[in-house]
């Protein structure tokens, strides 16, 4: 199968335009790109490979929505990437009390039943490989939780993911998102101002046993269209 073919069945499988598709790149990559270019390079043929393999892996994930009997295997995706993800970040102390605050099994059904929450995995053939969460609050959708295992990372996952979050925002009628990052979690930060957000404030928040949450708080902004 071309690259031509397996792109288009991709779109198909995901309900996505190539203009989306084209968007969905330039989240990622940071630069223009455009539908024209995009249309150009397969219609001839003559995307790279190195191109053409970002687009099938951009294409290529499935999101899907955690059920309730589901929350153990989050829980323990959860906790295995946060052990790997933190260590360069915060103590092992700091991690494993935050884990079983945050993110064990029963902090997990407390914060869907009670604040909010939902939670997807992030698939790759049925693999789990990553998750995220979300709150509804009164005036903006919390992105609380975006993780994905150390293998796939670095492959525009991260960006297919957030589509997915903006999507849920605007059908959900919100017009901004946002979440809070570690102020020394830099390249994280770097990836959500590519996606759009911005940094508007600042917490330090006490989570207890002489833990704290030193934060940015980042938000993203819904385009406004513009009034013809």
């Amino acid at each position: 199968m071309s690259v031509r073919e397996t792109i288009k069945m991709l779109l198909v499988k995901e309900n996505m335009t190539l203009t989306e598709l084209a968007g969905l790149v330039n989240s990622e990559l940071g630069k223009p790109y455009t539908i024209d270019g995009l249309s150009r390079k397969l219609q001839r043929q003559t995307m790279k490979y190195n191109e053409a393999e970002m687009l099938i892996n951009l294409l290529g994930y499935d999101i899907k929505l955690v059920k309730s009997e589901e929350t153990p295997v989050l829980a323990k995706l959860a906790s295995n990437i946060w052990h790997e993800y933190w260590t360069e970040i915060l103590t092992p102390e700091q991690i494993d009390y935050m884990v079983e605050n945050f993110q064990s099994e029963k902090a997990i059904t407390n914060q869907c039943k009670n604040e909010k929450y939902t939670y997807y995995f992030i698939q790759d053939n049925n693999k789990n490989i990553g998750y995220f969460g979300i709150s509804e609050k009164e005036n903006y959708l919390f992105l609380s939780k975006l993780y994905i295992s150390k293998e796939y990372r670095h492959k525009g996952i991260g960006s297919k993911s957030f589509e997915k979050i903006k999507q849920i925002a605007i059908e959900k009628s919100y017009k901004s998102i946002q979440l809070t990052v570690n102020k020394y979690n830099t390249n994280t930060i770097s990836a959500y101002k590519k996606w759009g957000f911005e940094i508007i404030d600042s917490v330090v928040t006490d989570i207890g046993e002489g833990f704290v949450m030193d934060d940015y708080i980042m938000e993203w902004l819904k385009p406004v269209t513009p009034v013809v």
